[in-house]
């Protein structure tokens, strides 16, 4: 769909209410690379994949030790800080969205994939490590003491005007039933915004989840992967369930850092009429990974041989057949990239009084 100006976008809301139904997984739990280190992980290292499943699976529950930040790649490919966690180690010691992560102890990273930085920042409760930043033209030496980080990957605030603003930082366990929470209780709202930038995925069953508040029973992504035992490419189609919790018109923010999870789900609320999208191109990501039911008990419940075979890389299209991996989403209401609050609620208001 090609990105259009402001005055042209109009939103009709789908008619519906009820209750919204999640696809269920039966043979395999579904996960989206994220920030974790299983964004690029190799299917070479059985040990590699192993910590690389357990710090991801941390992640997503909302409970890990670190420093207490998300990595995002900037415009020019490197690895930058995305977003700061409150009363985070990160926080405590200064670092900005923005600053260019350079080294981390010893290692030089200024070459490395995100996933390799986020593993180096990651580690035992109380240790230390030292990182060097590159904020505008200085160098920054910054210290942290790594802790334990709990943190919500939903986010709840009402902009003035009865609009009711849900951040969604990354797909984690509890992102549906925070969100459809968020629908319920908001106020007399005249809007919903969803903000999914700089969310670099999750659990996939969790995007559908929240699909499912939004969308009536229907396709939310068609999955195709080669099968490991005989070779042969299956697809798998995600659809959402039973009928919509509302119909209140929705505007999703979306930037260059929205992947994965976040472009799926765009995706689905975008093919089916049901969203104006508005923010710059998504980040492109459309690979999910499989993991069979070893992983799913934890890395404990099954060998590191299994965990290693029992891993499948798959792509996945949109319901009308678009492809996201290496192109992104093009938003229906384009704006500069990074796109700031300020940008993004304007316009997001501006949407939300065309469609009253």
């Amino acid at each position: 769909m090609p990105g259009r100006r402001l005055s042209s976008v109009r939103h009709v809301p789908g008619a519906a209410v009820g209750v919204a139904g999640v696809v269920a997984m039966s043979a395999a739990a579904l996960f989206v690379g994220a920030s974790a280190s299983l964004a690029n992980t190799g299917a070479g290292d059985a040990a590699d994949l192993a910590s690389g499943a357990t710090a991801h699976r941390d992640l997503l529950s909302g409970t890990y030790s670190g420093a207490g930040l998300t990595l995002a790649t900037d415009a020019a490919g490197r690895v930058a800080v995305g977003r700061v966690t409150a009363g985070s180690p990160a926080a405590a010691a200064g670092l900005r969205v923005g600053d260019v992560v350079v080294r981390v102890a010893d290692a030089d990273v200024s070459r490395s994939p995100a996933s390799q930085v986020a593993g180096l920042l990651r580690g035992t409760t109380d240790s230390q490590v030292s990182i060097l930043v590159r904020r505008g033209e200085a160098d920054v030496d910054v210290a942290l003491t790594r802790t334990g980080v709990t943190s919500r990957s939903v986010h709840v605030r009402d902009l003035g005007d009865r609009t009711r603003v849900i951040r969604i930082d990354r797909f984690s366990a509890d992102a549906a039933a925070s969100v459809k929470q968020a629908v319920l209780e908001a106020p007399r709202a005249r809007g919903l915004v969803l903000d999914l930038r700089m969310n670099p995925g999750g659990r996939v069953d969790q995007a559908v989840a929240v699909a499912g508040i939004f969308l009536d029973a229907g396709p939310v992504a068609t999955v195709a992967y080669v099968a490991a035992d005989d070779g042969r490419t299956n697809s798998l189609s995600l659809r959402t369930t039973g009928a919509a919790i509302t119909d209140l018109p929705l505007v999703v923010l979306v930037d260059g850092g929205s992947a994965s999870a976040a472009e799926m789900l765009t995706g689905a609320l975008q093919d089916r009429g049901r969203a104006v999208v508005a923010g710059a191109r998504t980040f492109g990501k459309g690979t999910v990974q499989i993991f069979d039911a070893p992983l799913r008990a934890g890395v404990q419940g099954g060998s590191l041989a299994t965990l290693a075979t029992s891993t499948t890389l798959a792509t996945y299209t949109t319901p009308h057949g678009h492809e996201v991996d290496g192109q992104g989403l093009l938003p229906d209401v384009l704006l500069n990239d990074p796109v700031s609050d300020a940008d993004a609620f304007a316009a997001a208001l501006a949407i939300l009084a065309g469609s009253a």
